[in-house]
């Protein structure tokens, strides 16, 4: 839903381990096999973002590790509506949805969801993987 709302990004296809792909089509998109999705998809051509539900960061962490290791570069989605600062540090995989207040000086490492109503003080250090 999100994702479909940039301009930046068209989303393209969304892809699954082979073992839990059930049809070809999600949402009318292609969905494809992660072992195979550089054979579709080229990592120099695409980019890759990769979320699942809360509880999993560790599951979403191996993933990202597994999309940098096929050449996909990642990218965050910032919501239009958050209040970030212009000097924040984020590093690749990271999802702040709308009305989210981050203060000055912040810094996000890799692969952190900060959710609606979520402030962040000034000068906060937020790990991989939150």
């Amino acid at each position: 839903h999100y994702f479909r709302q940039l301009n930046e990004y068209n989303t393209v296809a969304l892809t699954v381990d082979e073992r839990f792909l059930s049809n070809d089509k999600k949402r009318g998109l292609t969905t494809v096999p992660v072992e195979t999705l550089e054979l579709k998809y080229s990592p120099q051509d695409y980019h890759m973002f990769v979320t699942l539900l809360s509880g999993t960061k560790s599951i979403r962490a191996q993933k990202i590790l597994e999309a940098k290791q096929k050449g996909f570069s990642l990218f965050s989605y910032i919501g239009e509506k958050a209040n970030i600062p212009i000097d924040l540090i984020y590093g690749d995989n990271c999802f702040i949805m709308d009305n989210v207040m981050i203060h000055p000086c912040v810094q996000l490492g890799i692969n952190n969801f900060i959710w609606s109503g979520v402030m962040t003080g000034h000068h906060s250090k937020i790990r991989n993987n939150c």
